[in-house]
């Protein structure tokens, strides 16, 4: 299984992942030339493409899945009150390209079997992934405001791990949103602060632990390189090696980040 973000933040969120020939997207939060761009700095096409699979519903993560939904003929995945509150930013898109999902239930999409774990945050049914194939486990854990022992379950034993680490709270704190912004942001429907992505990451990093991705960093409450030590500071307290038994990497927010191979253990 090959792996990367095309996009992490609150501009657009994007994660590509193929296996072999087949590939599939997890949220599309740009537009339909902004991915084909991106595909392309990595190498690839949207021929690969075989569906799409939404998290929630809020503009950065599905500004683009009907235009590529249309574009390619491909189905989409989002649980039934994702589709409804979706529907004015996706457009139309052929009944037969509208797949119904449910947490806590798997599907299969060509070669990749996905897990589907519902998440904490403030829209109408979000969810998460884990994504198998013959012999890795990918874990997706994005827009959550917290983490319960149903999700830390699903996410064990990932070969990778792409966790939200949204916010620093002093950043919030003292920035400048309003304080319902901040409020909704910390609330346990809001996002992962860097701390609490750093105890959950410690937690879940196993001996089949290849590789961790930082995403979804706010552009007005985070930097990358605060994020990545104040994570790798908890999990190294908790007796997770950074650099020796798992890699750390944070998500560009503005473009394609590395192609992570599972298979090679790169």
């Amino acid at each position: 299984m090959k792996v990367t973000t095309l996009a992490s933040g609150s501009s657009g969120n994007a994660i590509y992942i193929e296996d072999q020939e087949e590939a599939i997207l997890i949220d599309v939060g740009l537009s339909g030339r902004a991915i084909v761009e991106r595909l392309a700095a990595i190498d690839r096409d949207l021929s690969r493409i075989k569906a799409i699979l939404v998290t929630h519903e809020h503009v950065d993560h599905v500004k683009g899945v009907g235009v590529l939904s249309r574009k390619l003929d491909k189905p989409v995945y989002a649980t039934e009150k994702t589709w409804a509150a979706m529907a004015k930013t996706v457009g139309p898109v052929a009944d037969e390209n509208r797949r119904y999902i449910e947490a806590g239930k798997g599907i299969e999409v060509g070669e990749f079997q996905l897990e589907v774990f519902a998440t904490s945050h403030d829209a109408v049914d979000s969810v998460g992934y884990t994504i198998h194939t013959r012999h890795e486990k990918l874990g997706v854990l994005t827009d959550t405001g917290c983490i319960n022992l149903s999700i830390k379950d699903q996410l064990a034993g990932s070969d990778m791990l792409i966790c939200e680490s949204n916010h620093d709270l002093d950043m919030l704190k003292k920035g400048p949103y309003p304080w319902n912004l901040k409020k909704r942001i910390l609330s346990q429907k809001g996002h992962l602060s860097n701390i609490s992505a750093g105890h959950i990451l410690a937690d879940l990093c196993s001996g089949t632990t290849q590789q961790v991705v930082l995403a979804h960093l706010s552009q007005e409450n985070n930097e990358p390189d605060l994020a990545y030590t104040t994570v790798a500071e908890i999990m190294e307290k908790k007796g997770c090696a950074i650099g020796r038994q798992v890699d750390m990497a944070v998500a560009p927010r503005g473009g394609p980040g590395p192609v992570y191979d599972l298979g090679s253990g790169e």
